[in-house]
């Protein structure tokens, strides 16, 4: 079991009244509907909270925590079927923050939701690799 503490159960808290507060569930359903559009409608909100670079550190204008409130996030936003290109996102930016040099990546623009990552996390039998997060991505992250 997760260790939270009362500061995740507040963060917990804040993304299921984000989440309350929006239709997303409607969003998601525009977009399966082929009506709706990659980018959600409430990219700019979640960049402004930080949630784009929860476990980013600081200099490259992420928020410095953990994983774990990552995780939070991505769970309560999850229960409401909240569409679009956040977790491949997330990863991407993981990701070029534990590169030798962060500081030549489009970090801070993956941060501050100016840039939409799409990730390649496994290869098919006939070794293409599936995409997530393609629709709207400015930046793919290929293993």
């Amino acid at each position: 079991m997760l260790g939270l503490t009362d500061e995740h159960r507040a963060l917990a808290r804040t993304a299921t009244e984000f989440a309350a507060a929006r239709d997303l569930q409607g969003e998601a359903r525009k977009l399966l509907e082929g009506a709706g559009t990659a980018v959600p409608s409430y990219w700019c909100e979640l960049a402004d909270l930080g949630w784009l670079g929860l476990n980013v550190p600081e200099r490259f204008g992420g928020q410095g925590f953990g994983l774990l409130e990552t995780a939070v996030v991505l769970e309560r936003l999850a229960t409401r079927l909240a569409p679009g290109p956040l977790l491949p996102t997330l990863i991407a930016a993981t990701v070029l923050s534990h590169q030798d040099d962060p500081g030549t990546t489009p970090l801070p623009d993956l941060v501050d939701g100016s840039r939409l990552a799409a990730v390649g996390l496994d290869r098919a039998p006939d070794g293409s690799v599936h995409v997530y997060g393609g629709a709207a991505a400015d930046l793919l992250l290929l293993p």
